[in-house]
């Protein structure tokens, strides 16, 4: 048995109380916020209106939270007691309703912006445990929505409520409506589900509405209503009817998906090349005499030599940066990266400046890239936006044209050739200089 003693008070500064609740909500979106913006966005415009949107699911969670609870759970009490309502630090905060808030936030906003709202309820989605879990443990040093009686050996006794052993109730939703939720969501997100507006949205409705009804089973009934029919609580029903359009919104998603099953460009050209069961580059070397085809730096030292010699011209062209980013798309077997790393031996000054990565997303042929290679000082990376911000060169022998077309936006630049952006580039502080 356990006794709760814990001060809802975290600390003091001068007369004004920080509660645990309030540092619970604070850390949940602010963590919730960097793991959408670290993990998530991939998309540059997406990651630039987050911060905006934020604001508007600040002020979704905290009305519709406090809203649904007035309504839902003591709505007589607190029209007797209006003043309370305002009284944020005392608890009361229904989920549910912060739910409706945020739904209610996230469409005036993609409306705002001509967005699909699905996308930022996506988002909020897979951070949403996170919260839950700061939510649910603030609750329990609250001694509020405590468990019901229990002779459990992991019981607990919340004194300020009375001397009865208690299900911690609170932390079996901190652990099934945090971190159980958040691991089943970044599974399904793994699945690409992120791609397909609604679904995240569907499955978390689900297991979240599954697990709370569960909960519901070791959870005290609020005081002022008590059970309903069935012996089931307010909270259990809310739960079904939320698990319902979970349900449905996942089918309606899940059908729509099949009715339009035809991939974009895009799409079709990432499944044919890089699909792990399947793809092109995924199981085989195709390059050199023994491939289906032998490109430049296959048949010539030559040629990658003058690549080198090219790229280092260009890094004194640009006042000799004293941190560069050599960056080679999809290097095939790895001839070319073999000479230029040979050659940039030659030019100590640049090769001390230089960083040289290789993005490749085939893990068979990064195998062999490692192997032709043998250097130390090449580093593979899996996502672009892991780069500094130094300034950025960019090469690529025969792989832009297997791109999207929309994976480009050209732009003219004052001064110098030819500059691409890239949207999925996160690091906006990154100078960009490519070659095709």
């Amino acid at each position: 048995m356990f006794i709760n003693n814990f001060d809802p008070v975290a600390f003091q500064i001068f007369s004004l109380e920080i509660r645990w609740y309030s540092l619970a909500y604070i850390a949940g979106i602010l963590l919730g916020w960097l793991y959408c913006k670290k993990k998530l966005i991939n998309d540059i415009a997406l990651f630039q209106l987050f911060d905006d949107f934020i604001t508007y699911l600040i002020i979704g969670v905290i009305f519709g939270g406090r809203l649904g609870y007035v309504l839902f759970y003591n709505l007589n009490y607190y029209i007797q007691n209006p003043i309370e309502i305002f009284m944020l630090w005392n608890g009361g905060m229904s989920f549910h309703g912060g739910l409706i808030g945020v739904v209610l936030a996230a469409m005036f906003f993609a409306k705002k912006n001509k967005m699909e709202y699905f996308i930022f309820l996506d988002l909020v989605s897979l951070a949403a445990p996170i919260g839950i879990f700061f939510g649910r443990i603030a609750n329990f040093i609250n001694s509020e929505l405590y468990g019901r009686p229990t002779d459990v050996p992991w019981s607990v006794e919340f004194i300020v409520i009375d001397n009865i052993k208690r299900h911690p109730s609170q932390l079996y939703e901190a652990f099934f409506e945090g971190i159980i939720l958040f691991l089943i969501l970044s599974h399904f997100t793994k699945k690409k589900y992120l791609k397909k507006p609604g679904l995240i949205s569907g499955i978390f409705l689900i297991f979240y509405s599954f697990f709370r009804f569960v909960a519901e089973f070791f959870r005290n009934p609020d005081p002022q209503i008590g059970y309903m029919a069935f012996d089931l609580t307010l909270g259990q029903f809310i739960s079904i009817i939320f698990l319902a359009i979970g349900a449905i919104l996942f089918l309606k998603k899940k059908m729509k998906i099949k009715k339009n099953s035809l991939l974009s460009i895009d799409n079709y050209i990432e499944e044919a090349l890089y699909n792990k069961k399947f793809g092109y580059y995924m199981k085989k070397n195709p390059f050199g005499k023994k491939g289906d085809f032998i490109t430049a730096p296959n048949i010539s030292l030559l040629f990658s030599e003058m690549i080198a010699v090219w790229i280092i011209s260009f890094w004194e062209n640009i006042n000799c940066p004293k941190e560069f980013n050599l960056v080679e798309l999809g290097a095939g077997n790895g001839e070319m990266m073999k000479i230029l790393v040979k050659t940039f031996d030659k030019f100590p000054k640049f090769k001390k400046t230089c960083k040289i990565n290789i993005l490749e997303k085939s893990n068979f042929l990064k195998k062999i890239q490692k192997k032709n290679i043998n250097n130390k000082k090449v580093k593979w990376l899996n996502d672009i936006n892991n780069l500094n911000s130094s300034p950025c060169l960019f090469i690529a022998n025969e792989f832009f044209d297997a791109l999207p077309i929309k994976q480009f936006i050209k732009k003219k630049i004052s001064g110098m050739k030819d500059m691409l952006n890239l949207p999925i580039l996160k690091n906006q502080n990154i100078k960009i200089y490519c070659s095709i």
